[in-house]
């Protein structure tokens, strides 16, 4: 029996490459290892924000989006939000991200953050992934940045919050 069924794969293989039509079951081995499709990860990070005007007006935080799995072209959108922020720290903005076929590559979400002299408590905000397109799976779909205080004497304390692992094994393509 074993020896049927590896003629018959292979038979199949080669009516795939001969003529390009797609055979069931052999369409599942020709996509071995993109069961799970894209995943999606995101970096918690902690920037000091910075002393206006010395710094300049503002100091950037900068994601990185992590992407494995399957390269399908795909998209997702991204909210940032106040946490113990507010509109005098940083302006709200939303956006998409696009993956084109075959790209793993990383991407960037860059966040102004207004630069000040306040002596204050650290501060968070949160960046949301949200609304993928098929075969997109978040792995973990927010990131926690922390604001550092840098002025007077710098007395704020971090703002503790739970590990954030990934909820699932970022895999490579294969």
């Amino acid at each position: 029996m074993r020896k049927v069924h590896g003629r018959l794969a292979a038979l199949s293989a080669l009516v795939v490459a001969a003529t390009g039509l797609t055979i069931a079951g052999v369409s599942a081995v020709a996509q071995a290892g993109c069961d799970k499709g894209r995943e999606i990860t995101i970096n918690d990070i902690a920037v000091a924000e910075g002393t206006a005007p010395e710094s300049g007006p503002v100091t950037w935080f900068t994601f990185k989006v992590h992407s494995a799995g399957c390269a399908e072209a795909g998209e997702l959108s991204f909210s940032v939000l106040h946490e113990t922020t507010d509109d005098k720290d940083l302006r709200l903005s939303d956006g998409k991200i696009a993956f084109d076929k075959g790209d793993l590559s990383g991407k960037e979400i860059s966040v102004p953050v207004y630069a000040d002299s306040e002596d204050e408590q650290w501060e968070k905000f949160v960046v949301l992934l949200h609304s993928p397109t098929r075969g997109i799976r978040f792995c973990k779909d927010f990131a926690i940045a922390q604001i550092a205080n840098d002025d007077g004497d710098a007395r704020g304390k971090p703002i503790v919050f739970p590990s954030m692992e990934p909820r699932c094994e970022l895999h490579k393509s294969r």
